[in-house]
């Protein structure tokens, strides 16, 4: 599906059949002779299909206003599959240049490096053993790769800065550093027509997937408060997702729910006292009427949070009969 956000600017819809495993996707295109597609989506060969018959929609919309349209550069939010296992066939089918900092170049070259980053240690405790890591990890790195048509990308056309400003069509876009969901997202800003293109850092259900090793609390929660001073700031265009219509409100809701869910946590581990708790007993406090799906989707903000508040000293792990307890250090937080 194609909308029009504004003229020569376009939302690409791209659906799935099965969106628990492979969500939806939003990848938006500055139309024009400099053409810039932000996210290139996956990269099976009916979701390329879908991306190539939407931009030919969109060249014959622009060959009618009498504008020239082509793809010339693809740059992509952050190194997660369904932004970037599209690229390789995008460029080979459009001749577009493909634009990588050089953090995500590293991570996306081959499926080693890829797998590695995330597999590396965080050098906290895990709450799972060392052989359902090794074993049942990989097959369902497997089975992403396979679902959502992953390609690597060992060649990028250019290696950008963290941060700079482009041109593309009659907009001039900045990106930046927004580091939480993963540690080389970017964010892109038109600060004329006050239009934030979030990736994935921002969602319309208030909290993306958080998760080591590349996820931070921290650093999610101070790049919301840096989107929040973002001078126009008038509309959120998420990866996932419709657009986000009152973005400051959006904003701080999505960092007080942050915060809410660290005391949470916090509290839980307090009430555990002396005899400490388990990170799947933590689990199910957290989430008593929840299901086991449910659960599993939050382990990586939990852990997460688990890990900031060791760094802060506000608890300790200890390893018990196999399994990791965690214990307050304080009387209060």
């Amino acid at each position: 599906m194609i909308f029009e956000i504004e003229k020569n600017l376009f939302r690409i819809l791209i659906s799935s059949p099965i969106p628990l495993l492979k969500p939806p996707v939003n990848l938006y295109f500055f139309a024009g002779q400099d053409g810039l597609l932000w996210d290139a989506g996956y990269g099976s060969r009916s979701d390329i299909k879908k991306v190539m018959k939407a931009l030919e929609t969109i060249s014959q919309i622009m060959d009618r206003r009498g504008e020239s349209c082509r793809v010339s550069r693809i740059l992509v939010s952050h190194g997660h599959g369904d932004h970037f296992a599209g690229l390789y066939h995008l460029r080979r089918l459009t001749g577009a240049k493909i634009l990588l900092t050089s953090a995500m170049a590293k991570k996306i070259h081959s499926a080693e490096a890829y797998r590695k980053a995330w597999q590396k240690s965080t050098g906290f405790p895990q709450p799972r053993p060392p052989a359902l890591t090794g074993l049942v990890f990989p097959l369902i790195e497997w089975v992403q790769e396979k679902t959502f048509g992953m390609h690597w990308i060992n060649n990028p056309d250019e290696i950008i800065a963290e941060s700079g400003v482009l041109q593309a069509g009659n907009r001039r876009l900045s990106w930046f550093p927004i580091p939480g969901h993963s540690d080389d997202h970017l964010g892109l800003y038109d600060g004329t027509s006050g239009f934030l293109f979030s990736g994935d850092q921002v969602l319309r259900t208030i909290t993306p997937w958080l998760g080591p090793p590349g996820g931070s609390i921290k650093a999610y929660e101070t790049s919301l408060k840096k989107l929040g001073r973002l001078k126009n700031l008038k509309k959120i265009f998420p990866a996932h997702g419709s657009p986000i219509e009152e973005p400051q409100k959006h904003l701080n809701q999505a960092l007080a729910h942050s915060r809410k869910r660290t005391r949470k946590v916090s509290q839980e581990i307090l009430n555990a006292g002396n005899h400490g708790i388990s990170f799947y007993r933590l689990l199910k406090k957290l989430y008593p009427k929840t299901s086991a799906v449910t659960r599993i989707s939050a382990e990586g903000w939990v852990l997460l949070t688990l890990h900031m508040l060791m760094e802060e000293k506000k608890i300790r792990a200890e390893k018990n009969k196999g399994k990791w307890q965690f214990f307050t250090m304080e009387k209060d937080f």
